[in-house]
């Protein structure tokens, strides 16, 4: 996926400009996953969406850095009406592969999370893409169709927009 105003955010962030404290790969991942919301709210694919930021910020109020769980909180948190009713969507806008032991982490930390229903991811590459599916798979495999509904949204997510 790929759109304009990514392109332009791009074009700033690649000149010379140095921000103490700041980093670019951040910068530009931020400005994906706004774009990526932005899109899903164009498309009605998703209401009342959450940054993950705010749920940061809740999450830690109060609570000393050092003393903070480790935990996989999603760039964004929209409602999807299904058949079912109303579900809650985890978003992912990952740039960089991280890894399959990251990825394993971060499908356990979806699974046992009784509030997300769904995690979409939306990757900058296709090989990428295939790698977050093939660790998915091979975990799936292991595990039995514990975990399908999370299979069939990323599948076909990733596959619709990616």
């Amino acid at each position: 996926m790929y759109l304009d105003t990514w392109k332009k955010g791009e074009e700033l962030m690649a000149k010379d400009i140095n921000i103490k404290g700041v980093n670019r790969n951040s910068l530009i991942h931020d400005l994906r996953a706004n774009e990526l919301r932005i899109l899903l709210e164009k498309l009605k694919l998703g209401k009342g969406f959450i940054s993950g930021f705010y749920l940061r910020s809740k999450m830690s109020s109060g609570i000393s850095p050092c003393s903070r769980e480790k935990d996989t909180i999603p760039d964004w948190i929209c409602a999807i009406k299904t058949r079912a009713g109303v579900k809650n969507v985890a978003l992912e806008c990952e740039l960089n592969y991280k890894g399959k032991r990251r990825m394993e982490y971060v499908f356990d930390s979806y699974e046992s999370k009784k509030s997300i229903h769904f995690v979409w991811y939306v990757v900058s590459k296709l090989s990428f893409r295939k790698k977050i599916l093939d660790c998915f798979e091979s975990r799936e495999r292991t595990r039995g169709d514990h975990f399908c509904g999370f299979r069939h949204s990323m599948s076909s997510f990733v596959t619709s927009i990616g």
